[in-house]
């Protein structure tokens, strides 16, 4: 990754960025539910105004075009880290403390907690916010090649960010009620100590989170300051997703589906804690944490790499119902909770597990829909999937088709190094002749530099194709050539029949989804302009 100043490896970054992604969304949406509840709120105020606290994340597609017109992203970063630190810590110190008797009662009233609640919708939006601005700065950041390489690092990390605000805190509040009996104090000290976490991971981004040349605002410094540009940018990007075709069938979709998980999540932990008199189950806070918390984000994860795996094999149209299947069945297991009210904490968490596996597999088609919905209008691909091709790429293929040397095909390369290309076979490698039109593609590192060689410019190729009619009729004709059976590049059916392919050289990045690792990095992009 090429800084202003310096490199800085992403193994530096990137794990405490998805860290500080995920701890204040857990602490907004599950650690407010778990405090509401054990400080006597009422079910239904608690489930109304938590619910609430979701909404930025809903609703961040309508300012997210801002980030990107606006400011860096890494500003952004920064300036929102900055602003959820301050924001824990008046959490911390201004939550109120309902007595002994009134929360007994279970009937302590929200108006108590309405600073906590303003707190907590700033959070909610100053969150949203930086997951944008992180999403986008992780693409920006490094190349296509280390993005890759570091899905799984930034997962792991996001979902440690969840065991983090799901279990651990929770766990913490739990041995402070048990050891003391205040239960006030126990969530007041689960917000300090979140809130010393994040101040420590914002203080270390602000110095070692570097700075992209590629990471900056698209309006300069000169059109900032009347504005138009940014508002052209921000009212092009939502105009072009309302009038997409079945938007608002697409949005009745993506509202419902998990709507059945959205009605459980809310009065889950409320469910947990509650006394068998009362219909719950009766655990305590800090067997919450372990149960809910640690091991039902492993079946969350697991359930989320499986369906990846099914999804991919199967094709979404054929694994959508299935999938939708089973992000709503499973929670009949809180039907047989709530009826049999088991008291083993082993079946418990079973069950649970169950759930959020379920969970965690059926979200997968969720995603994948949201990714087909986003495609713009300019998607030409053959064999690979770029969603994200930008439309002066497709003009850039139209003019040279349109040219004087008349080729049988068009595609795109883009400069690479031999650091991104190295050891990488699903980046495919271009050799380009003197003339502009392709020589060779191979998943190998070409051409190969030997010792005392002399270095020259390495391209790697974009999956997109333009052809002249004749040219498409006559390749979809030939037998896959020998060439292409080796390396299983289809387009070297072409090269080896004679067929000219000449090449756009652009400099503009995409994502091609082609292996799992890219989808990740396609949902990734997704989240900066849709709901997580």
């Amino acid at each position: 990754m090429k800084t202003s100043n310096k490199t800085i490896s992403p193994w530096f970054w990137v794990p405490t960025l998805y860290f500080a992604e995920g701890v204040p969304y857990f602490v907004v949406n599950n650690i407010s539910v778990m405090m509401f509840t054990k400080m006597g709120v009422p079910n239904g105020d608690m489930a109304f105004f938590t619910t609430l606290l979701y909404f930025p994340w809903f609703l961040k597609g309508l300012w997210g075009p801002l980030v990107d017109v606006v400011k860096t992203k890494r500003w952004w970063i920064l300036s929102m880290q900055v602003l959820m630190t301050a924001l824990m810590i008046l959490l911390t110190v201004t939550l109120p403390k309902p007595d002994v008797a009134t929360i007994a009662s279970g009937q302590t009233p929200i108006s108590m907690f309405t600073i906590t609640l303003i707190l907590f919708i700033i959070a909610a939006f100053a969150s949203a916010t930086h997951d944008i601005a992180a999403d986008g700065y992780y693409m920006l950041a490094h190349s296509p090649s280390s993005q890759a390489a570091f899905i799984g690092v930034r997962s792991t990390f996001y979902r440690i960010a969840s065991v983090f605000g799901q279990g651990v805190l929770v766990y913490i509040a739990g041995l402070i009620e048990t050891s003391t009996g205040d239960i006030p104090w126990s969530w007041q000290v689960t917000l300090g100590v979140s809130a010393v976490v994040f101040f420590l991971v914002t203080m270390y981004h602000t110095f070692i989170l570097p700075r992209s040349a590629d990471d900056r605002p698209r309006v300069s410094a000169d059109t900032e300051g009347n504005g138009t540009s940014g508002l052209a940018e921000f009212a092009n990007s939502f105009v072009s997703f309302v009038k997409k075709p079945g938007f608002l069938l697409a949005v009745a979709f993506m509202l419902l589906y998990r709507l059945p998980e959205g009605f459980l999540i809310k009065l889950c932990q409320p469910f947990l804690v509650h006394s068998t008199a009362e219909g719950g189950l009766g655990l305590t806070t800090e067997l919450v944490g372990l149960v809910y918390g640690t091991f039902g984000v492993i079946a969350l994860l697991a359930g989320g790499i499986v369906g990846g795996v099914f999804a991919s094999k199967v094709g979404l149209k054929k694994a959508l119902w299935p999938m939708a299947a089973c992000m709503t069945l499973p929670c009949l297991t809180f039907v047989y909770l709530a009826i049999a009210q088991p008291s083993d904490p082993i079946v418990i968490s079973v069950a649970v597990c169950i759930e959020q596996f379920g969970y965690g597999f059926g979200f997968t088609a969720y995603m994948l829909y949201m990714m087909y919905f986003s495609e713009g209008e300019f998607k030409t691909s053959h064999y690979a999937y770029e969603p994200f091709m930008k439309p002066e790429v497709i003009d850039a293929l139209i003019d040279i088709m349109a040219g004087g040397d008349k080729p049988d095909m068009a595609t795109v390369v883009v400069p690479s190094t031999r650091e991104e290309i190295a050891s990488n076979p699903n980046l495919p490698k271009v050799v380009v002749g003197a003339d502009g039109s392709a020589l060779y593609f191979s998943r190998s590192e070409i051409p190969f530099l030997r010792t005392g060689g002399t270095d020259m410019p390495l391209y790697r190729h974009w999956g997109i194709y333009a052809y002249r009619r004749s040219a498409l009729e006559r390749f979809v004709s030939l037998p896959e050539s020998p060439l292409e059976k080796c390396e299983k590049l289809e387009q070297l059916r072409a090269l080896e029949n004679g067929m000219k392919i000449k090449v756009v050289k652009t400099h503009f990045q995409s994502i091609g989804i082609d292996t799992p690792e890219d989808l990740e990095r396609a949902e990734a992009y997704l989240r900066e302009h849709n709901e997580r």
